[in-house]
C-alpha cells in the first residue's frame, strides 16, 4: 500500500478512538466502471508499555490504494517510524500517545486510532497498617437492623467497582482504591472549572498523578486493571461518549464514584 499525499492530524486519546469513513459522491453518471473496494482502516497492539520500550503497532487486515499515519502529540513524531504493515515506536517520555492510521481507496476515507499509556515511577512510602481497636468489642451486641440496599451505581462506575475488585489483588487495595478515586474526582473538578481544556492534558495529568497513587513497586499488580479500564474507555470513545471535556469530566467523576465504593468493600 503507497503512502497517502493527505495529511492526518494528530488526534487525542480516546477522542477519535474507533474508525471513520467520509464518502464523497461519484462526479459522473451514467459510465461503466468497477467501484474500488471499500477502505479499511485497522490497529493492533499493545495498549501499555514501560517508557524505553520498543513497541510495535500492525496495520494488518487494512484495505486501500494508499496510506498514512501521524501521532499525537505532535513532538513525539519523530519517535515512530511506519513500516510496510504498520509502524515501530520507542520514546523515554511518559504519559499517553495516540497513533492515527488512514487509508484511502476512491473518494473513500478510513480511519482508526490507537492510545498507548506510557509510564513508570518511584514508589511513595508504603501506607501504615491501621492501628488496633483498643475497645473490646460488646459481648453480647444488639442486632442491628438490616440496612439499606446500596443505590445502583452508573454503568461506568458499576465497571469500575467489579473489576477493581477482581483483578486488583494488593495488600491494602481499599487504601490504594481511595487514592485512585481521589486522583479521577480531582482532576474531574478541574476538567469542569476550565483548568484542564483538552483531552491530551486531562490523559497527561491522569496518568502522572495515578502513578504517584500507585507507585513503582505496586504498578504491574495494578496494570490488568488499568488495561481493562482503557479497553471499556474506547469502547466508549467509539460510541461517541468521550469527545468534550465535558465527557472526560462526567466520565471521571463516574470512575471516582465506582473506586469510593470498592474502596468500602476491598479489605474485607
Amino acid at each position: 500500500m503507497r503512502r497517502c499525499d493527505f495529511f492526518v492530524p494528530g488526534l487525542v486519546i480516546l477522542a477519535a478512538i474507533g474508525v471513520g469513513v467520509l464518502s464523497i459522491a461519484p462526479l459522473f453518471s451514467g459510465c461503466q466502471w468497477s467501484p474500488p473496494p471499500q477502505p479499511v482502516a485497522k490497529i493492533a497492539g499493545p495498549t501499555h508499555s514501560l517508557p524505553g520500550d520498543l513497541v510495535r503497532l500492525s496495520s494488518e487486515g487494512s484495505v486501500g490504494t494508499c496510506s498514512a499515519w501521524s501521532i499525537s502529540p505532535e513532538s513525539a513524531a519523530s519517535n515512530y517510524f511506519p513500516l510496510a504493515d504498520g509502524v515501530v515506536f520507542a520514546t523515554r517520555k511518559e504519559g499517553m500517545f495516540v497513533f492515527t492510521y488512514a487509508t484511502a481507496s476512491g473518494d473513500e476515507i478510513a480511519m482508526a486510532s490507537h492510545s498507548l499509556h506510557n509510564f513508570e515511577g518511584p514508589d511513595p512510602d508504603p501506607p501504615e497498617p491501621a492501628p488496633p481497636d483498643p475497645t473490646p468489642p460488646d459481648p453480647d451486641p444488639e442486632p442491628e437492623p438490616d440496612p439499606d440496599p446500596p443505590e445502583p451505581l452508573p454503568e461506568l462506575s458499576q465497571f469500575v467497582y467489579d473489576s477493581y475488585l477482581d483483578d486488583v489483588r494488593v495488600r491494602h487495595r481499599g487504601e490504594y482504591a481511595e487514592k485512585i478515586s481521589a486522583v479521577f474526582g480531582s482532576i474531574a473538578s478541574r476538567i469542569a472549572a476550565g483548568v484542564l481544556r483538552t483531552p491530551e492534558e486531562i490523559i497527561e495529568i491522569t496518568a502522572k498523578e495515578n502513578k504517584k497513587a500507585v507507585g513503582f513497586r505496586s504498578r504491574r499488580d495494578f496494570m490488568p486493571w488499568f488495561e481493562n479500564l482503557a479497553d471499556y474507555l474506547n469502547e466508549w470513545a467509539k460510541d461517541g461518549k468521550l469527545s468534550t471535556p465535558d465527557d472526560y469530566a462526567l466520565a471521571w467523576e463516574d470512575i471516582a464514584i465506582g473506586l469510593e465504593r470498592a474502596a468500602e468493600e476491598a479489605d474485607k
